[in-house]
């Protein structure tokens, strides 16, 4: 695997699909690492490529969100 220097920083549907399918990058990793895009614009990309990406880039708040809207009434007093 190449270092992180090495890898490229073109904000391009190419640059994302590497980043995201073959090294198993979160698309805020890709954010951080590319040049010059957004969240939306890197997670638009990779749906319209057939990527989904919904479940990888859960982030914990909504982790969270969906742990109580599953949980039984009577537990939430002692989640919240």
């Amino acid at each position: 695997m190449p270092s992180r220097r090495d890898l490229p920083t073109t904000a391009s549907i190419d640059t994302y699909e590497l980043l995201y399918d073959q090294y198993n990058w979160s698309i805020r990793e890709i954010v951080e690492h590319c040049d010059d895009t957004t969240y939306n614009a890197v997670r638009r990309e990779l749906q319209n490529a057939g990527f989904d990406t919904a479940e990888r880039n859960r982030g914990p708040v909504d982790g969270l969100a969906r742990e109580l809207w599953e949980m039984d009434p009577d537990e939430l007093g002692s989640k919240v």
